[in-house]
């Protein structure tokens, strides 16, 4: 039976009944404009809280708190989170809330989606009472060591450029190249000419064009985990079921030094 899928088209929005509207934005952004009713979520927090060692992905306590302070609670009212449209920030949050076992939709084309659509009942949750479940979610997120021990038995996609892929552009790293047996797909390769994601087949045809089956644990990454938020969400809409994100990526891998990557 198919998942619930992680996306959400703007038209299809009153179908859900209450939504928590959630707005990945950049602070600036969403103080000059945003829809009645949402939240901002403040990314960066998330993001930082994330990288943070004595946080990371197993203080379930502190990521109970973040959720409940912006008032999401999917007992009650559906959480839909957008951003500018480019869907990678959407998709981070939708990564790091479903890791914890709060499932949220990602509004499909994000804020420019919503140009003249009717949202119904939206706003947040005065009394919620999610509990953050480390691991609950159906995408795992790993760690620089387990991906080191399980290169061999794992699909790594890899979803940053092409020049980034072959090390010309180092972003902010030391180093450049990728892991030992990557699979390229840029993160645009996942979206339409429109900023929507592609439809099922169509992700689907570009997964297996590059080599990735649905046989296999498939892991995302990216340089610094939002591109591989949307990788891993689109092939949870492919139909992929074993998949899990390197959340920290390339950055984080790049700075080890006993951590092989290659230009080949």
């Amino acid at each position: 039976m198919r998942m619930t899928s992680p996306l959400i088209r703007a038209n299809d929005l009153m179908t859900l009944g209450r939504i928590t509207l959630l707005d990945a934005r950049p602070d600036r952004e969403f103080q000059i404009e945003h829809p009645s009713g949402a939240v901002r979520v403040p990314v960066e927090d998330f993001d930082r809280a994330a990288r943070d060692t004595t946080i990371g992905f197993a203080d379930a306590d502190h990521w109970t708190r973040a959720v409940r302070e912006l008032g999401v609670d999917p007992a009650v009212a559906v959480p839909v989170v957008y951003d500018d449209g480019r869907m990678t920030e959407a998709a981070r949050i939708w990564f790091l809330f479903q890791v914890f076992g709060v499932e949220a939709r990602v509004l499909d084309g994000g804020l420019p989606a919503l140009a003249g659509v009717c949202l119904g009942e939206v706003g947040p949750v005065s009394a919620s009472q999610v509990i953050a479940r480390p691991g609950a979610g159906r995408v795992q997120v790993v760690d620089r060591a387990e991906l080191g021990a399980r290169l061999g038995s794992v699909t790594i996609l890899d979803a940053r450029t092409e020049r980034e892929f072959s090390g010309e552009d180092l972003r902010n790293n030391s180093r450049g190249g990728h892991l030992p047996g990557a699979h390229l797909v840029p993160h645009l390769d996942l979206l339409g000419t429109d900023g929507r994601l592609k439809d099922q087949a169509q992700l689907s045809e570009r997964f297996a064009g590059a080599g990735i089956a649905k046989d296999r644990t498939v892991v995302t990454h990216c340089d610094a985990g939002g591109r591989a938020a949307l990788a891993a969400l689109a092939l949870v809409e492919a139909g992929y079921r074993d998949v899990a994100a390197y959340y920290l990526s390339f950055s984080d891998r790049a700075a080890d030094r006993a951590c092989p990557v290659t230009l080949d």
